[in-house]
């Protein structure tokens, strides 16, 4: 796998997602936010969260949007996020448009980070995290916070103009 996404590669992660999906392993709230994202060129979602609060039923657990472990039995709230793999091309025009998506209310962050999507893989690659109210503030923020992204996206998709 190179650096940055390629079709091959965005293919290979379509059929993972579907067959996530289909497992009933993938937030149900979330997926037509992945479809919408997933139907435009350049880009791929690799890891997704429409935000939940509860406890953990395991010893110990690490919210992936904050990095923080939590433990069995401590109630949590965890925001939606979103992983996308990009082309460079597109990933340059992230660059440029990111601070427009970052001074929404419902979006909490937007970077750029390197990681591995999968732990199968062997390398590290250029990752967008986009961290956002969710399920856990309410059914109405993670429907605003959708609708923001699914907008943004689409217009990155067509080369930044806002």
């Amino acid at each position: 796998m190179g650096l940055w996404l390629t079709d091959s590669e965005k293919k290979r992660q379509l059929l993972y997602l579907a067959g996530r999906i289909e497992a009933g392993e993938v937030d149900e709230e979330v997926i037509p936010l992945l479809e919408a994202i997933n139907g435009c060129p350049d880009m791929v979602t690799v890891q997704s969260c429409s935000g939940h609060h509860g406890t953990p039923e395991r010893e110990e657990w690490v919210d992936v949007s904050t990095g923080i472990t939590l433990k069995r039995g401590v109630e949590y709230l965890s925001d939606g996020h979103l992983w996308i793999r990009t082309t460079k091309r597109l990933s340059d025009v992230f660059q440029q448009y990111a601070a427009t998506l970052a001074i929404e209310e419902e979006i909490y962050q937007v970077s750029l980070t390197w990681g591995r999507s999968n732990t199968y893989q062997q390398q590290e690659e250029p990752l967008w995290q986009f961290i956002f109210a969710g399920l856990a503030q309410s059914p109405d923020a993670l429907s605003r916070s959708a609708k923001i992204l699914e907008g943004w996206f689409g217009s990155m998709a067509a080369g930044g103009e806002q």
